[in-house]
C-alpha cells in the first residue's frame, strides 16, 4: 500500500500522517474501502464531544475592594477560566470558525474588570462567570478570581464559583 501524500508511512495498514494515525484501507490491492480511523476523537462522535478551553492567569486591573482606600484606585487581579464547549466539530475540521474565540474571551472579561467597580471578590466571579455562559454553546464555566495582597499574610485570596446552562444537551 502506498502512504498518503504528507504521510509518514504505513504500518499495518495504517497510513500515517504527521499527526499519528489518520486513515485505513480495508479490501485487496487497487480497491477497498477507505475508513476514517473509528478511535477516541474521530467520526460524528468527535464532533459533539465535548472539552474544556481554558483561559489560564488572565491578568487585568479593577476597582474591587469594601474599604474606602481600596475604592479610590484600580487593583490587579488574575482570573482562571474554564468554559466547557463542543470541541469535537472545531478539533475534528480544524476550523477556528468551529472553536470558541479565546482572544474575545479575554477581551470581554478585561473590560468587565476595567468598567465594573465590585466590592467583593464573590460579585467579580460571578460576573465572569455570567460573561462567559452568554457566548454561544457554553455548557459549563469554572471561573476563579485571585485579588493579590488582600491580606497581611497571605498572597492572594481568591474565590472559584462553578455554573451551567440548565438545557444544553
Amino acid at each position: 500500500m502506498k502512504a498518503a501524500k504528507g504521510a509518514k508511512g504505513t504500518k499495518g495498514g495504517l497510513k500515517w500522517g504527521p499527526y499519528g494515525r489518520s486513515v485505513f484501507k480495508r479490501g485487496g490491492k487497487g480497491g477497498g474501502e477507505e475508513r476514517r480511523n473509528e478511535g477516541a476523537g474521530a467520526g460524528a462522535e468527535a464532533e459533539g464531544a465535548w472539552g474544556w478551553v481554558e483561559v489560564c492567569g488572565l491578568e487585568a486591573e479593577c476597582v474591587l475592594g469594601v474599604y474606602e482606600e481600596e475604592r479610590g484606585k484600580e487593583r490587579p487581579v488574575t482570573m482562571d477560566v474554564a468554559l466547557e464547549v463542543r470541541t469535537g466539530a472545531a478539533a475534528e475540521t480544524d476550523d477556528f470558525g468551529k472553536a470558541l474565540n479565546y482572544e474575545r474571551v479575554e477581551e470581554d472579561l478585561r473590560m468587565l474588570a476595567r468598567v465594573g467597580q465590585f466590592r467583593l471578590v464573590e460579585t467579580l466571579a460571578e460576573k465572569a462567570a455570567a460573561v462567559c455562559l452568554g457566548y454561544p454553546g457554553v455548557r459549563r464555566v469554572r471561573v476563579r478570581v485571585e485579588k493579590p495582597g488582600a491580606l497581611k499574610h497571605a498572597r492572594a485570596v481568591a474565590v472559584s464559583v462553578e455554573r451551567g446552562m440548565r438545557s444544553q444537551e
